[in-house]
């Protein structure tokens, strides 16, 4: 009790993503509590199965590596092979995970923002280039600042560049997208006739008054219910009612090792 405690305190405000609720604080306390009672239990029960302690330590972690195979987060339940998938209901772990999951990303959403580079997303230099005859080059410099902002918001580096897409299609050779967009846009004659008048039209407005709608950062908008989509989780699941059968495991646990202890009486450890 006092570690999930202990935990709770540490892990619920260091993160920075859960809910700042009493209900919230309190679910993730009491979850982890239960998930952290379970397993005791269950190590007891291993124990007095067990005539020795290597037996008991092998069957306690074979047990929870079970549990966090098909807890959800390695795998989603739909991927899991059908000989074991079934598994997936009589885990504690999973009840838990699940309850933990919809504490923090149901109903939420957080906005990942990063500033752009203005000199590279500016309307006259994207001109200037294009009327030089570096379409190729434009055109991966937007991708690739596209790909920073976005690697800078979510502070996650690709293993990919974006630039380096390319489209394919039958009989024909793999073009890259900034080779495909060279290979569509008019010759440079006349670009160098229309796009110079190109700020004079975009300049004019349409009339409303209104000012146009600048853009200083990229902003990602992250859904939790997405997030829960992604692990195969319902977004509308009641969190409450995965807590509540996470404290029916501890009863079938308690029971289990009570007859274990029973039957302990009858031989000799070592």
């Amino acid at each position: 009790g006092v570690g999930s405690i202990l935990y709770t305190l540490i892990i619920y405000f260091a993160l920075g993503t859960f809910p700042m609720t009493v209900s919230s604080f309190f679910f993730f306390m009491l979850n982890t509590w239960v998930i952290a009672l379970n397993s005791v239990l269950f190590a007891n029960l291993a124990t007095n199965l067990s005539k020795s302690m290597e037996i008991a330590l092998l069957i306690a972690p074979c047990y929870w590596l079970w549990n966090a195979l098909v807890m959800g987060f390695i795998t989603k339940y739909e991927n899991m092979p059908v000989y074991y998938a079934w598994t997936y209901w009589i885990s504690y772990l999973q009840y838990g995970f699940y309850g933990a999951m919809l504490n923090q990303f149901q109903g939420e959403e957080w906005n990942m923002c990063s500033s752009l580079n203005s000199g590279t997303f500016s309307l006259q230099t994207i001109i200037d280039a294009l009327t030089t005859g570096e379409i190729t080059q434009v055109a991966t410099n937007l991708l690739n600042e596209v790909q920073t902002t976005v690697q800078d918001a979510t502070a996650f580096d690709f293993p990919f560049q974006l630039s380096d897409a390319y489209c394919a299609a039958a009989n024909q050779t793999d073009t890259t997208l900034p080779k495909f967009l060279e290979e569509y846009l008019p010759d440079q004659n006349t670009l160098k006739t229309f796009l110079p008048l190109l700020p004079t039209f975009l300049n004019a407005g349409s009339g409303s008054g209104e000012p146009k709608p600048k853009c200083n950062e990229l902003c990602l908008p992250v859904p939790g219910s997405q997030l829960l989509e992604m692990y195969g989780m319902n977004p509308e699941a009641n969190k409450w009612g995965k807590l509540g059968i996470g404290l029916l495991f501890l009863a079938v646990h308690f029971t289990l090792m009570f007859v274990a202890t029973m039957h302990a009486k009858h031989y000799e450890k070592r």
